[in-house]
């Protein structure tokens, strides 16, 4: 056995934590069946830097336990210490196995920690961008608002230290968003901090160490800042100051000598601030860089910069704290896959994938000359440039002014785009690129999920997905990296089942929602967009079902996928509040066109939340596209009339269940009545009055199979009528029903239907956006159409990557039994389309491995592996039971087998963990 990923709060040697009692944990490898974890010591030492001797502040004494984790109480964890820690496994024979040591360290965890004050460059303010709201998506402007634009202040601050240095730590946050360098090196590799959260409540402050970094004599620190969140242009609509006008930075260096002194560089009156090369710098306007201004080395000591000094301001400390999730940073680098001349003449750059980032490159063309990269994620029919998406101020342009040599090595710092292309161009002759690079920018989340199939459509599929979650993974889960890069509620809550089963996102989830809680109204009203920035805040439809109901869902999946039931524990004030409102919105409201209502109508209506806006099944191919006319609509909604009830339904049976796992039994039963009557409601007043079984839109057929909106007896028609709507229109759902619409098929013995839509190539289909030459998943599957027109939506985003969650759980067969897969399904659905698949999971158990195929001869071959300390209930479809072995022998002799039933179906198993290999033959 050997003991693995040590890991705090789910990261890796995390520094700068703020989480008072982390959570530590670990996992088991073994290869012997059956194995796993007895008991466990865990020890935590803290780092005594000026000695070989470490101070023993914890030792857990031994716990008999098979949880692979634990959160540390009553721990005296402070401010800038570094903890080392390891852990001891006692496995099920009695042999101890111990880990190598991890650490992880805290940061500034007291508001009297700080000595450095709030300093404000000498700066132009932002200026309010108006907020022009238009039905549907607001107007693209594509006129760059240059009066509304401003330099990016850079900060400086030379010091003195005359000692050796033993041990340096860099504390900073921003109003805005920085870089930092030390001596002419960059601090770290962090990208847009602090990120974006709801700043008025969290503030992320970042730790570097920057030990190494450190010089006797004089040592320079500088500090450029740009917009960011802060106070850029951002959403849909474009607006800026969405928190304040005027950058400031908060800094301090605290610096210990090998003579066991202590010195601590504050950012004060002493540091001064200046303009250079970067003109301006705007999440989504891009920036314009001025090779002629540089100023070399404006972060070293030996340089000499006039400038002007900082201002004072008293913003206090209240709302900062630590980084207790992964950072932004640069993920991954493509290079250029071609360099081709438009039918129009322009130079485009392909590097061959969509993603969010940025490029970096160097560029010649003739002295001063202004160049323009435009960034864009689709070419016309032609090959030319294209760029047509809705929203305001999001031109996705970089503007580089050429030296006077005509070269510049051009590095964004301060904005992203979302592309696949870029159109170079200038004002002066000609101008080519070398050494171009595309970075996939985004939160430095785990992969979690690698499935390969004999379809390569599919496994471009699987890899179109990834790239969509990973670019949307961007601090919080935007919608998209390119129109809005809004926390949408909504798009998250459809979309989570799919991101937890490709990403390891619980620690970033954790914190979205504890801003969810930081935005929520007293009334329990959620905003749409978290965190809810001030260009969100006048939208006309204030709530809808389905978006803020995320506040239970998510916190609910996290619980399953990840098993930590602090999310539960720390969200369920919030998920309380969210359905009171719920139940006092359904209680004040009716749909208009009701009339008059007997006694029995207007007790149900008490229970149907179905008076107040909702975006409906957002999406719905049908609504979108006109067969007749090839008209394309964006803002279309259908089944509002049920959506609000629908989503009622589903948050109170998750509170039943999460009030359960929280030991609260009579609210669980008050939930669960809750629901029993939300549903005995909808079957009077929407099923029975014809808007389920005789709507036009499968999604209603989903929706109401997976709430229980319908009489028992006629639960076979619902499906018939779904599957009649699937004959005739094919994939027909929007966000919401997609979501569900392959599990509601397999569960419905259909997994034929299942793999129908997963291998379709028709129009719209997933495999037609693959077809397409897509390298990310589409915000709508119409965006190209058959006649190659191309629509004005997004190309990379999240909600449609859905079916990625079916296909780990259904086509790979791997999902949860238990929270955190103590307990595991393994149950893929087969299908002659395929030869085989495969999937690796790495769960927070540890990884889980399924793989089946098929030969020529009628015979299944699956291998899994289970971790240590799980177990799996396996199911082999359609075998015969007496052709099944494992290992070559009868399955009932095989070690690491439980338990063994026979089904009408196939053949049910219970196994320990170890590795397996099933063999069967195929029934008929």
């Amino acid at each position: 056995m050997k003991v693995t990923k040590l890991q705090c709060e789910a990261m890796n040697h995390p520094i700068g934590l703020s989480v008072s009692n982390p959570r530590l944990s670990w996992q088991l490898e073994t290869d012997k069946r059956g194995d796993g974890q007895k008991a466990f010591q865990i020890w935590v030492y803290e780092e005594v830097i000026d000695s070989p001797v470490n101070m023993l502040i914890f030792y857990s004494g031994t716990l008999e336990a098979e949880e692979h984790f634990l959160v540390l109480d009553e721990v005296i964890l402070n401010s800038g210490c570094r903890y080392l820690w390891k852990v001891v496994v006692t496995d099920k024979g009695g042999t101890a196995w111990e880990s190598e040591e991890a650490y992880f360290e805290m940061g500034l965890l007291k508001e009297t920690d700080w000595k450095a004050k709030w300093i404000e460059p000498v700066q132009k303010p932002a200026v309010k961008a108006a907020n022009t709201i238009t039905q549907g998506h607001p107007n693209q402007q594509m006129d760059i608002p240059l009066d509304e634009l401003r330099p990016c202040p850079m900060i400086r601050k030379v010091f003195l230290a005359d000692k050796p240095v033993l041990r340096a730590r860099l504390y900073v946050t921003a109003h805005g968003i920085y870089r930092a360098w030390l001596n002419g090196m960059r601090a770290g590799d962090y990208e847009f901090s602090p990120e974006a959260t709801c700043y008025d409540d969290y503030l992320q402050v970042q730790t570097y160490d920057v030990t190494d970094m450190m010089v006797k004599g004089e040592n320079a620190l500088g500090i450029e800042l740009a917009d960011g969140w802060w106070a850029g242009h951002i959403g849909n609509f474009g607006d800026s100051v969405q928190y304040g006008d005027k950058l400031a930075l908060l800094a301090q260096l605290q610096i210990r000598y090998t003579d066991g002194s202590e010195e601590i560089i504050a950012s004060d009156e002493s540091f001064c601030s200046f303009e250079g090369p970067r003109r301006y710098a705007d999440l989504c306007i891009g920036e314009k860089y001025d090779m002629n201004l540089e100023i070399p080395k404006w972060a070293e000591a030996g340089a000499y910069i006039e400038g002007t000094p900082v201002k004072i301001r008293d913003y206090g400390y209240r709302n900062l704290t630590g980084q207790n999730a992964p950072h932004i940073k640069v993920l991954e680098t493509k290079n250029l896959v071609r360099t081709y001349i438009s039918p129009k003449g322009e130079r485009i750059l392909d590097f061959g994938q969509l993603m969010a980032g940025n490029a970096s490159l160097a560029l010649i063309g003739q002295p001063h000359a202004a160049v323009t990269l435009q960034y864009f994620e689709e070419t016309d029919q032609e090959g030319n440039y294209w760029f047509e998406l809705g929203g305001r101020n999001s031109q996705q342009t970089d503007t580089v002014i050429l030296d006077e040599n005509g070269k510049g090595i051009y590095d964004p710092c301060f904005t992203y785009h979302a592309y696949r292309y870029i159109w170079l161009s200038s004002d002066r002759g000609e101008v080519r690129e070398e050494n171009a690079k595309a970075r996939l920018i985004a939160s430095d989340v785990e992969v979690s999920t690698q499935i390969v199939t004999s379809d390569k459509r599919v496994n471009r599929l699987q890899k179109n997905i990834e790239w969509t979650l990973r670019s949307n993974m961007f601090s919080i889960l935007t919608d998209n990296p390119d129109r809005e890069r809004a926390g949408w509620t909504g798009d998250g809550e459809m979309v989570m089942p799919a991101v937890c089963s490709n990403l390891d996102v619980q620690t970033v989830m954790r914190r979205w929602l504890l801003e969810a809680g930081f935005e929520q109204d007293e009334d329990g009203k959620v905003p749409l967009v978290v965190p809810n920035w001030e260009t969100y805040a006048n939208m006309r439809m204030k709530t809808s079902a389905g978006w803020e109901d995320a506040v239970v869902i998510i916190p609910w999946i996290l619980y399953e996928r990840y098993g930590d039931i602090r999310v539960l524990e720390e969200s369920y004030p919030m998920m309380k509040k969210w359905v009171s409102y719920q139940r006092k919105r359904a209680g004040s409201t009716n749909p208009r066109d009701c009339g008059e209502l007997t006694k029995e109508q207007a007790e149900n209506y008490q229970y149907l939340d179905n008076g107040a806006f909702n975006f409906g099944d957002w999406l719905t191919p049908s609504a979108c596209y006109n067969k007749e006319t090839g008209e394309y609509t964006y803002f279309t909604q259908t089944l509002t009339y049920m959506m609000g009830s629908y989503y009622f339904a589903y948050t109170t049976s998750i509170m039943a269940r999460a009030a359960k796992a929280l030991g609260k039994t009579d609210e669980a039963k008050e939930y669960g009545d809750l629901n029993k009557r939300i549903c005995r409601a909808a079957v009077d007043e929407i099923y029975k009055k014809g808007n389920i079984l005789e709507s036009p839109y499968m999604g209603a057929q989903i929706l109401a199979l997976h709430a229980g909106f319908y009489p028992q007896k006629d639960k076979q028609k619902l499906v018939n009528r779904m599957l009649t709507l699937i004959r005739e229109k094919g994939m027909d759902c929007g966000f919401s029903s997609a979501l569900l619409l392959f599990d509601t098929l397999c569960a419905y013995g259909r997994e034929d239907i299942a793999y129908q839509f997963l291998l379709s190539e028709e129009f719209p289909s997933w495999l037609y956006e693959v077809n397409q030459g897509a390298t990310t998943v589409w915000e709508s599957m119409q965006a190209i159409m058959p006649d190659g027109t191309r629509n004005a939506v997004s190309f990379i985003q999240p909600c449609f990557c859905s079916i990625g969650n079916w296909m780990l759980s259904g086509m790979a067969g791997i999902r949860p039994a238990a929270p955190g897969y103590r307990e595991i399904v393994i149950h893929p659905y087969l299908t002659d389309r395929l030869d085989f698949a495969e999937a690796v999971y790495r769960s927070a158990q540890g990884e889980i491995r399924s793989r089946w195929e098929r030969d020529t001869h009628h015979t299944v071959h699956l291998k899994i592996q289970i971790p240590a300390n799980a177990r799996a209930y396996v199911f082999l479809e359609k075998a015969v039971p007496e052709t099944v072995t494992e290992g070559g022998i009868q399955v009932e002799q095989s070690e690491g087998i439980i338990h063994v039933q026979r089904e009408k179906k196939g053949v049910s198993l219970t196994v320990g963990s170890g590795k397996y290999h099933f063999t069967w033959k195929l029934q008929g």
